[in-house]
């Protein structure tokens, strides 16, 4: 604020300038400006009404960027808690029964791992055609989906190879508005593919064909370096960060994992009971004991694991 400038010790030699007076008054005329649009867009924007009503939030800076442009346009229709935003001769324009179908699907698997009963904050719902698409828009070379909750948006690959890609993004999107925001990127990451993929037998055949070719990253270099692994191998790192997941949320319960979810592996311990180390064994061990498929092709099973 224009307080800051009496603050700063290197404007001093100019307090006595004839302009300074309206420098100052300039500075101050735009803070009021703003503080008073803030206090606008506040009252305009708080709703007090039926709690179920669905909510969009006024787009923002970057979503307009994003749908308000000239080079990609957008066609939208609203459905259930989603604005679904496509180009109309792209794949998904032409198979909006199944994005729809597909999208409640999404929501209750993720609202029945979040241990929630319903959720009614809009979602803007962003399909495009390819990687190369969104990088046109977004500046970034996305292949599958993208959870911008800080703009009330998910934006998502849709096409013939990319035909179920909601529950991964809904996931990131709806657990950290529910739970709170994420401590780890492997519970994130665990999460979204356990989300995606359900109970099914992949998940264990997958993981215990990595165990039993010794490809498994250490817990601690999960915990710790989970960005970098996927980087280096993105399949054993996601169906690893599932597994702890999955272990962890099927056998000592969502409330525990929504405890870890927030308070992070430091508190691992007071939160489980167990050393680190002592789950990890743990973890292992059910690991090993699960069945490998012969001649199990395991990694055309990740790629294909949903």
């Amino acid at each position: 604020g224009y307080e800051s400038l009496f603050a700063d010790s290197d404007l001093s030699s100019l307090h006595k300038d004839k302009e300074w007076e309206n420098i100052i008054a300039l500075v101050k005329a735009n803070q009021s400006a703003e503080e008073k649009q803030k206090n606008i867009f506040t009252e305009r924007t708080t709703y007090s009404g039926n709690s179920k009503e669905v909510l969009f939030q006024p787009h923002t800076k970057t979503v307009k960027e994003y749908l308000d442009n000239d080079s990609l346009p957008f066609l939208s229709i609203n459905y259930g808690i989603y604005r679904i935003y496509f180009r109309g001769n792209s794949y998904a324009a032409s198979h909006l029964p199944e994005v729809k179908a597909q999208l409640s699907e999404a929501l209750q698997k993720v609202l029945g791992i979040c241990q929630a009963s319903e959720y009614n904050h809009g979602i803007n719902i962003i399909l495009v055609d390819s990687a190369r698409e969104t990088q046109e828009l977004t500046g970034f070379y996305i292949h599958g989906g993208m959870s911008m909750p800080e703009v009330q948006s998910v934006l998502v690959v849709y096409n013939e190879g990319n035909q179920n890609p909601f529950s991964h993004e809904l996931f990131h999107y709806i657990s950290n508005d529910l739970w709170g925001m994420y401590s780890s990127r492997i519970l994130q990451e665990g999460g979204a593919v356990y989300t995606e993929c359900g109970n099914r037998t992949v998940i264990d055949s997958v993981t215990a064909a990595i165990f039993k070719e010794q490809k498994m990253f250490s817990l601690d270099d999960l915990i710790n370096k989970f960005d970098d692994i996927a980087r280096e191998d993105e399949i054993i790192a996601y169906f690893e960060g599932d597994y702890v997941f999955k272990y962890l949320y099927e056998k000592y319960s969502a409330e525990k994992m929504k405890q870890l979810w927030t308070e992070g592996f430091e508190k691992f311990e007071l939160i489980y009971g167990k050393s680190l180390s002592d789950f990890e064994n743990e973890w292992k061990g059910y690991i090993l004991s699960l069945p490998v498929p012969d001649k199990y092709d395991w990694t055309n099973a990740a790629l294909h694991r949903c």
